[in-house]
């Protein structure tokens, strides 16, 4: 597992670069800068591509001091988000064929912009991020 991962380095600068891209996104889609969609399209597809590589690098990347009891605590952590994750697809999934909700599609709407552009993968990536760092702080 050890050689799997990128240098302690790598996290601080994935870190750094995923915390400026998504205040960039933030912008971007809070005050639509571009009116071309095109433009608008293409801007978020490559906003959402450093997203991923930028917490994919955070995640795979060593500790200061990475030894069994850090590969322990990455295994839990890696744990901990699958519930998690199969919870919310669990819940989501039974409030949709339920329709618990009154008014217009909106929570299925709401579903679908969770889903799309692999938003839910980048959401259980942070959260493993922090469950890990909690996990390891202890």
């Amino acid at each position: 597992m050890d050689k799997m991962l990128f240098p302690h380095w790598v996290q601080r600068v994935s870190l750094a670069v995923f915390i400026l891209d998504y205040i960039a996104m933030m912008v971007f889609v809070f005050r639509s800068v571009y009116n071309d969609v095109a433009t608008s399209k293409a801007l978020e597809f490559g906003l959402l591509i450093v997203l991923f590589i930028s917490i994919f690098c955070c995640v795979f990347s060593r500790e200061k001091r990475e030894d069994e009891y850090i590969s322990k605590m990455r295994l839990q952590s890696v744990a901990i988000v699958a519930a998690i994750a199969f919870l919310v697809a669990i819940v989501m999934n039974i409030i949709n064929l339920a329709k618990l909700y009154d008014g217009p599609d909106d929570l299925e709407m709401y579903n679908i912009r969770m889903f799309r552009n692999g938003n839910f993968i980048i959401q259980m990536a942070v959260l493993y991020f922090i469950v890990f760092k909690i996990k390891v702080r202890r």
